[in-house]
């Protein structure tokens, strides 16, 4: 078994954190469970907590003590938001924008912004160049690593101001843990909270708003996916700590039906998936979210249509006899006592 004592409300945590949520669906047949303290608090006190979690009846996978209390992560709605646009003067950037769902929403922006700057590792397809070309200089796309602050300064230096960004850049990494390269394990943290941090850096103070596009791997955990799922959870919180001039927010959402991503899962590991919960989301719904999401304050989303309130589950065993509960006398059938 596997208990994960990481700080509360510290973002390089939460990576530990999203990494156990992870491993609990792939190591199923083992109790692996994350417990959250207060930075506060007293190593007495975190042994205490500690202690307690491991001998409570709730059987949640996570929870956070707090002066002595045990609180389990709960969800609440969301108010609706209005769609945002751009106007006509405004530019966007879209990492991870030449394919995928960064390109997708780029072209949506372009019909009404000044520009979108689609960056990407590669060059753009022959599909997308011909989108550019015709797009009278509304679309153009960039080739920079989004994890160095240099290529993406340089990016902004060209084609900038920046006043919106899309953060889309990401790499899966699946797998069994053991068996994935830790090099390629690497890179998913490094390109989706590096390259958020990053990216928002280097468009600078023209920025007004953010969306990165995360995960349900990060907030419930997937099997096979403890990399990605550690990345997202980085992300999501590292949120908390961008600039105060921007509305930043981070947009969770299961595997997108028809993203190059979801394209690697195989038919009957969707449909387990599927099973278990998870909410495989249209193009067109997705975009739709994405566009409110920028249009929101700031904070984090967990988009999909099934998500749970809560998540604490609670285990009972009690034995029964005539013995110590005599009313079982009184409902039998046959002389067989039977629980009312």
């Amino acid at each position: 078994d596997v208990y994960v004592a990481v700080e509360h409300n510290n973002p390089w945590h939460a990576a530990l954190a999203g990494a156990a949520r992870a491993l609990a669906r792939e190591w199923s047949d083992n109790t692996i469970r994350v417990i959250h303290l207060e930075r506060d608090e007293t190593p007495v006190q975190r042994s205490k907590a500690i202690a307690q979690e491991i001998l409570a009846d709730d059987q949640s996978n996570e929870a956070r003590w707090a002066q002595g209390q045990r609180y389990v992560r709960g969800f609440r709605p969301m108010p609706s938001a209005s769609a945002w646009a751009p106007s006509s003067d405004q530019k966007v950037l879209s990492t991870g924008g030449t394919r995928g769902i960064g390109r997708m929403i780029g072209e949506t922006l372009a019909k009404q912004a000044q520009q979108v700057i689609l960056v990407g590792r590669s060059a753009p397809d022959q599909e997308l160049q011909a989108v550019i070309e015709s797009s009278n200089g509304k679309i153009v796309a960039a080739q920079a690593d989004v994890t160095s602050l240099q290529a993406m300064q340089q990016v902004v230096q060209t084609h900038g101001p920046i006043h919106a960004l899309i953060h889309s850049a990401g790499i899966l990494a699946d797998g069994a843990l053991e068996e994935i390269d830790p090099a390629l394990g690497r890179k998913a943290p490094e390109i989706k909270a590096r390259g958020w941090q990053v990216s928002v850096e280097a468009c600078g103070e023209t920025l007004e708003r953010a969306v990165a596009i995360g995960s349900w791997a990060g907030r419930f955990g997937n099997r096979h996916q403890t990399h990605y799922a550690s990345a997202n959870a980085l992300m999501s919180a590292l949120i908390a700590s961008a600039p105060e001039s921007i509305h930043a927010t981070v947009s969770e959402f299961g595997p997108w039906n028809e993203s190059d991503m979801a394209a690697t899962i195989p038919e009957s590991i969707r449909t387990a998936m599927r099973n278990q919960g998870v909410d495989f989301v249209t193009n067109a719904v997705g975009e739709q979210a994405i566009l409110e999401d920028l249009g929101r304050t700031g904070g984090i989303v967990v988009r999909g249509r099934r998500v749970p309130t809560n998540t604490a589950v609670h285990a009972f065993s009690e034995t029964l006899s005539t013995d110590t509960h005599p009313f079982l006398v009184d409902h039998s059938i046959e002389g067989t006592p039977v629980l009312p």
